[in-house]
């Protein structure tokens, strides 16, 4: 059962007493410690701490005492709590020693992936996969173990922990003696070890916040810690894991064929628009070209910095292997493109749901949007026919000028730096300007294909199986 404890340190306790009534009522104190220990140079006396049991606690304090603990102007309080120490949290864990893989070994191993066979594009995806992962567990088998949960010090190292044994030596000997050359030696070592502490905090830090000037996921994480921040993870309450991940998976589900059903749709208006809508005069599009190796090397390096919980080995072990692959991840990648097929096993994805905003109600399943997490695999191939449309939209100058999300060199600042340049050239030119501002809840999950394909294809030019 958790206690609230106060101390209230004042200048003078005289006077307050409708205060310290009030605070402690509202604020549900059970221990409060009422204290003078601001120490000046004419005090003849130090005030002696006061700590009060509010409820049923008084067996809970004894011992009550003030002592001068030498690196503060301020007396310590000093009392005994009869509370038992709550014992560090423990979790189970899964991991793999992966700084000990022989990468040469490793990637002798996988070369036994035959690319000479003519297997369908289910069955090489397979392979790939499996592969990876029997050899993965053969030079990094998966271990289980059960850790405790200490808190977490980096900057923490053995001569400040040396350092701090020396203080405790040096305060026993003060105390057992009373001498003050000890007390000196005493007062002496604590500076040096506030010091030590100091600067290894700084040093740390300082050279987290350097190394990582364009990482704002790392500055961000470290400026939370810093300042005691720890950003929780809150989904509505349910009585099991698995419970809750169905609620999730349902409720994303029916939510794209509820804004389906709910939306307005005149067929015949629509067929009708789509047959008067003229034909763009342009080359066609018809089938994806064989990519290289070099082009989805260059894709590799763009996306394969991290990898999900679906990929066969972590990205740090297929960065060191990701020659290797080469060929296959472009076999694969090309067999995909021209059956113009995605597998069903690279559609999957690990779902994390995230709240929209902190602030949000946790309990209502509407205030998380999904976040989908892919195979590096199917990245790999999104990217190179992705490259290809967009080389065919620039040749073409088919181009959306207006566009900025998903489009190089543009996004949201520069979407906002033309609305705000047009409503001021407007208001300058003595216009009127109204503003109308549209979020689509769930829009691409919800565009019609039949429409979309149909657009493609009358207005890009890309036609095909």
């Amino acid at each position: 059962m958790p206690i609230n404890f106060c101390l209230l340190n004042t200048r003078s306790i005289n006077r307050k007493e409708l205060f310290i009534n009030d605070y402690v009522s509202e604020n549900d104190i059970d221990i409060l410690a009422m204290t003078e220990t601001w120490l000046r140079e004419d005090d003849n006396e130090f005030s002696v701490a006061e700590i009060c049991p509010t409820g049923n606690e008084d067996k809970l304090v004894t011992g009550i005492r003030t002592y001068d603990p030498v690196i503060s102007d301020h007396l310590a309080i000093h009392c005994t709590l009869k509370l038992e120490k709550p014992p560090l949290e423990q979790a189970e864990i899964y991991y793999r020693k992966l700084n000990n893989v022989n990468m040469n070994s490793f990637n002798e191993d996988l070369k036994v992936l035959d690319l000479d066979d003519d297997y369908d594009l289910p069955v090489l995806i397979d392979k790939y996969e499996n592969t990876l992962k029997e050899t993965l567990q053969q030079h990094a088998p998966q271990k289980r173990r059960i850790i405790t949960l200490r808190p977490l010090s980096p900057w923490y190292n053995e001569e400040i922990g040396q350092e701090k044994r020396n203080r405790r030596k040096l305060e026993r000997r003060w105390r057992a003696s009373g001498l003050c050359i000890d007390r000196q030696l005493y007062v002496k070592q604590c500076e040096t070890v506030n010091a030590m502490i100091k600067n290894a905090k700084t040093t740390y830090y300082s050279s987290v916040i350097s190394s990582n000037a364009h990482n704002q996921k790392v500055l961000f994480s470290t400026v939370d810690k810093l300042l005691h921040r720890k950003s929780e993870k809150r989904y509505p309450t349910v009585s099991s894991t698995t419970e809750l991940v169905n609620k999730f998976a349902d409720f994303f589900s029916n939510k794209i064929t509820t804004i389906r059903q709910e939306l307005v749709i005149d067929s015949s208006h629509c067929n009708q628009l789509n047959q008067e809508e003229q034909y763009v005069q342009c080359a066609k599009f018809i089938n994806f070209q064989e990519v290289t190796e070099h082009e989805i090397k260059n894709i590799i390096d763009i996306v394969g910095k991290k990898s999900c919980e679906l990929d066969p080995v972590p990205a740090k072990i297929f960065q060191s292997c990701q020659k290797t692959l080469l060929p296959i991840i472009t076999k694969i990648s090309n067999e995909s493109l021209q059956s113009g097929c995605m597998p069903g096993k690279l559609k999957e994805a690990v779902l994390k749901p995230k709240l929209k905003k902190d602030s949000l109600e946790y309990e209502e399943y509407t205030n998380f949007r999904p976040i989908s997490n892919l195979k590096l695999l199917s990245k790999v191939i999104e990217k190179a026919a992705a490259g290809q449309l967009l080389e065919h939209l620039a040749n073409n100058n088919l181009e959306e000028p207006f566009q900025s999300a998903y489009k190089r060199f543009h996004s949201v600042e520069t979407d906002l730096l033309k609305v705000q340049n047009d409503i001021l050239v407007a208001i300058d030119n003595h216009k009127c300007v109204v503003l109308l501002l549209l979020d689509m809840s769930a829009a691409f999950d919800t565009v019609d294909h039949e429409i979309l394909l149909q657009r493609m294809f009358k207005r890009f030019g890309i036609d095909g199986q």
